[in-house]
């Protein structure tokens, strides 16, 4: 089978013949036919991951950091573009890729920034052959230069990974002496490992911004028969919070349950907490980020009915 040269990575230009292992001539005739398109006088990617790109912003972010560690290969990916190659969930991802390195100067651009800062050896990674800062400096970069909700969304599902809390805060003293880090450190105090998806991480900054008492996350109700474990509990209340993300009823978590068997057992969950004296108000992605004060004050009455 012949190869796809559409398929072809961010490449610089000048290395495609030894790369492909095809002549000068043939790359040229590629470019000229749009299989290769070129990025600048340097650089060309795959036509194919270009339309790629055009249906797909992750990967279209993507390519702006393959461009940009190769126009700058001293740098590492870093901040949201370290959090997307690290497969992490963004609450927001710029319109351009990010990339630090520890001399030089600033540059900026419509699709990629350079940043100069510090790279400790341990601060610095590799995922599938890309330099990228580490998940704890990741986590503390965003929380020093991002929203509280974004910073939260990634440092919540860095500690589901499995990443110390200590070593978060050991990355925070070590760049304490850059920058003034007041609000990574609201930010590192906050999160909590129990929120279990991104919609859990907004909707507890959500509840912080608006005053909301704070619930429990993951609590386990017993009732008996069964137990159940919901995504928040306010105790003071008697009331249950479920944050309904779209995974929750696409199986993409459980191959062996149809999305129509979930939503079925979904109900049957809520009738049997119903029953039991419990009360429960449920949002989903969309209502809380888009209709947040409506999501908030169905959540406030609910706990104060």
């Amino acid at each position: 089978m012949s190869p796809c040269f559409g398929c072809t990575p961010v490449s610089v230009l000048r290395d495609l013949p030894g790369q492909l292992g095809i002549g000068r001539r043939r790359v040229a005739t590629l470019v000229q036919r749009g299989t290769l398109v070129r990025l600048d006088r340097y650089l060309v990617v795959g036509s194919c991951l270009v339309n790629r790109a055009a249906e797909d912003h992750r990967f279209a972010h993507r390519l702006k950091l393959d461009r940009l560690l190769l126009t700058y290969p001293e740098c590492v990916a870093s901040h949201e573009s370290a959090a997307l190659v690290r497969d992490l969930p963004l609450y927001g991802l710029p319109p351009y890729a990010i990339a630090t390195r520890a001399w030089g100067a600033w540059r900026g651009g419509a699709d990629g920034r350079v940043r100069i800062a510090p790279l400790p050896p341990h601060h610095v990674g590799e995922v599938d052959g890309l330099a990228a800062t580490s998940l704890p400096r990741t986590v503390v970069d965003l929380a020093r230069s991002v929203s509280m909700r974004g910073a939260v969304v990634v440092g919540d599902a860095a500690l589901r990974r499995g990443v110390d809390r200590i070593a978060l805060l050991q990355t925070l003293n070590e760049v304490a002496t850059w920058v003034d880090l007041g609000r990574a450190r609201q930010v590192m105090d906050f999160l909590d490992s129990r929120s279990e998806s991104a919609l859990e991480s907004l909707s507890r900054v959500i509840f912080h911004e608006y005053g909301v008492p704070p619930p429990e996350p993951q609590y386990e109700i017993d009732l008996g028969s069964r137990c159940y474990r919901v995504d928040f509990y306010w105790k003071d209340f008697n009331t249950i919070g479920e944050a309904d993300g779209r995974v929750k009823y696409t199986g993409e978590l459980d191959a062996t349950r149809s999305p129509e068997q979930v939503v079925w057992e979904e109900k049957l969950r809520e009738d049997a907490l119903r029953d039991s004296g419990w009360k429960v108000v449920r949002w989903t992605y969309d209502q809380m980020l888009r209709q947040t004060d409506e999501t908030v004050a169905r959540i406030l009455r609910r706990l104060q009915a």
